[in-house]
């Protein structure tokens, strides 16, 4: 599910102006008690 999710993600951002209004996108690190809670970081699956 993550490569359709990161497809429609990648074309969201291509098809919107965020571009012009931000010069950098910065990961937020996951926290490792939700890492443990979860079993995975969804953000590095995208």
């Amino acid at each position: 599910m993550s490569p359709l999710l990161g497809r429609l993600l990648a074309l969201s951002f291509q098809n919107s102006n965020w571009l012009e209004k931000y010069d950098i996108l910065i990961p937020i690190p996951l926290h490792s008690s939700r890492l443990r809670k979860r079993g995975f970081n969804q953000s590095l699956l995208l």
